[in-house]
């Protein structure tokens, strides 16, 4: 099937609730422009490109598979990140030698010329020069360009390569570029294309129509494959509930670090994982205090933080909240989550309690692992909390309301507490005394005891929360979108899904201001405001799905037909 065929919005990437986030790693304007142009054409938009050392030089020694594997080796977009890079080569049959090894060996590597130097070499050399060499070696034209596309995808140990070519001649005169195709800079004058004729054509393949070019360009080839793999990663992503099986909880234990000894399914008495989350001194800390009493053990998440700090001396100099922001920033806003699970993944057994959690990210990773994961939110008044906090008094802490509300602040700028109603599995009041927490410590460690406290309710909290709450319902379509909406667009979506509860686009205005750490502006044109879900927005709109699957709400195959079983509920 010809390129031009292929490049079809594909509906495994249009209709898809979860989507892939597939960033470029290339120094390359012209390189990105052009995937992006393909992957906007297929219907998946590319989340982004980075590349910190356009310029470097590379080590040819070897051949074309080992180089791209070494290129994609040394780039790190996170731990969580899909990723590919690509090289462009070439072979001109004057200036190389025979060979039939296969393009991805060191033979053909070795006897290729300009082959794995291509990018230098075109640096360095004219088309004069060029021409003058060919003429000298007896006038062969003949060229061959290769494109190889290498994609990263987490836990995925071996690269995935894809590799295509386009035969053809260099041109007796360079090609000029067509005026047209100035938004297309791949088909510029000043690349490798202005000297290639396609076999087939008559003029270089930066003077062909853009139409045209697609079906012998090399590198659009490549790209089209690495699409068709991740087609079929999109599909296997949205498949329904009734084609997929949850693996066995001892499975996904060893897959995150965990011996088999740890592992739950095994142990039909493990205690599920308790998550405390709330604001500061809300309890969490000596709510985890008081669980270890009864055989839990208590994982301190800032404990873990320091772990990974190390004695980073740079980074301890900055105040706290910061260092935190810094560390999850580079090792991934689960990181403490996933470090906590490795680190005391004997204990599971017996009860871990994780708390001081502050991201969506850390929630929903645990919600993967554990689905009977227990999240308790502390709750209590602002100035019982503020008493607490002059009590503690940490050493070197401003014990000012003002640095009080400023932790706060801080607080919420990770995005977890935003939200934490919607996650929890029960709310508790702790605003009595110690003995009577103690004894709300014993009711959670006590199985089916919980609910008995009058401190204790699992009314108001919960995905069902969520599904109701204008912030998910705009998150959820922003979720779904190719670009930038207005609170407009947002509100016209719902109502063309059918919702039942449509967030008029005044409200969603102020949901979303409301919200920064979930939603961005994205820009403003005709007198509009358009928004886009940040990161910790997809996170969270991710953990209402995980949570609704591992609950209640298992029979559903789309969480876009839950608004109708709500509103049946609701009659």
């Amino acid at each position: 099937m010809r390129n031009s065929d292929r490049l079809r919005p594909r509906p495994a990437f249009l209709n898809a609730s979860r989507k892939l986030k597939v960033y470029f790693h290339t120094g390359s304007t012209a390189k990105y422009a052009q995937a992006g142009f393909v992957f906007g054409r297929l219907g998946l938009p590319l989340s982004g490109s980075r590349s910190d050392h356009p310029d470097e030089m590379e080590d040819y020694f070897g051949g074309v598979q080992q180089l791209i594997e070494l290129k994609l080796r040394d780039v790190w977009l996170g731990p969580s990140t899909v990723y590919f890079v690509e090289d462009t080569y070439v072979r001109i049959e004057a200036l190389s030698k025979p060979t039939n090894a296969s393009s991805a060996s060191d033979e053909w590597a070795k006897a290729t010329v300009p082959g794995l130097a291509t990018k230098e070499w075109f640096k360095n050399v004219s088309f004069r020069d060029l021409d003058a060499r060919l003429v000298a070696n007896g006038g062969d034209r003949r060229a061959t360009v290769y494109s190889t596309v290498a994609l990263h995808v987490p836990g995925v140990a071996i690269p995935q390569i894809f590799t295509d070519c386009v035969k053809g001649s260099i041109a007796h005169n360079p090609g000029t570029g067509l005026e047209q195709n100035r938004p297309y800079p791949w088909l510029s004058q000043n690349s490798f294309n202005a000297w290639f004729i396609p076999i087939g054509e008559d003029i270089p393949l930066s003077d062909l129509e853009l139409e045209r070019s697609l079906d012998v360009d090399f590198r659009i080839s490549a790209l089209l494959a690495l699409a068709d793999r991740l087609e079929e990663y999109m599909a296997i992503l949205n498949l329904p509930p009734v084609s997929v099986e949850l693996a066995p909880q001892e499975a996904r234990f060893r897959r995150h670090g965990v011996s088999i000894h740890q592992q739950a399914q095994l142990f039909p008495t493990r205690r599920p994982p308790i998550v405390v989350i709330g604001l500061t001194c809300a309890g969490k800390t000596t709510l985890g205090q008081f669980l270890s009493r009864y055989g839990y053990t208590h994982i301190e998440a800032s404990s873990v933080l320091q772990a990974l700090q190390g004695t980073d001396l740079a980074l301890a100099s900055r105040p706290g909240y910061l260092q935190a922001m810094t560390t999850l920033g580079l090792n991934g806003w689960d990181i403490i989550a996933r470090q906590s699970v490795r680190l005391y993944g004997s204990y599971i057994e017996s009860g871990i309690c994780i708390t001081g959690l502050r991201t969506v990210e850390e929630l929903s990773y645990l919600a993967r692992l554990f689905d009977d994961l227990f999240v308790v939110l502390l709750e209590a008044p602002a100035d019982i909390r503020f008493e607490r906090y002059l009590r503690r008094r940490r050493s070197g802490e401003d014990l000012s309301l003002t640095r009080f509300r400023q932790r706060e602040v801080e607080h919420a700028s990770f995005g977890l507490i935003n939200v934490a109603d919607h996650c929890a599995t029960v709310r508790i009041l702790n605003d009595s005394t110690l003995s009577d927490f103690a004894n709300i410590a014993r009711l959670i460690a006590e199985p089916g005891a919980i609910t008995s406290s009058p401190k204790v309710s699992s009314r108001g909290v919960g995905p069902d929360i969520a599904l109701k709450s204008q912030i998910y319902r705009c998150a959820r379509v922003l979720a779904n979108a190719h670009e930038g909406l207005s609170p407009t667009d947002i509100e016209v979506l719902q109502r063309q899904r059918g919702d039942a509860h449509v967030v008029r686009r005044n409200a969603v205005r102020k949901t979303l201001l409301q919200h920064p750490v979930f939603a961005r502006r994205e820009r403003e044109a005709a007198g509009q405001t358009f928004y886009e879900l940040t990161e910790h927005g997809h996170a969270y709109v991710s953990l209402i799905a995980t949570l609704c699957s591992t609950r209640d709400y298992a029979e559903f195959s789309d969480i876009g037909h839950m608004d109708a079983f709500l509103h049946n509920q609701l009659k």
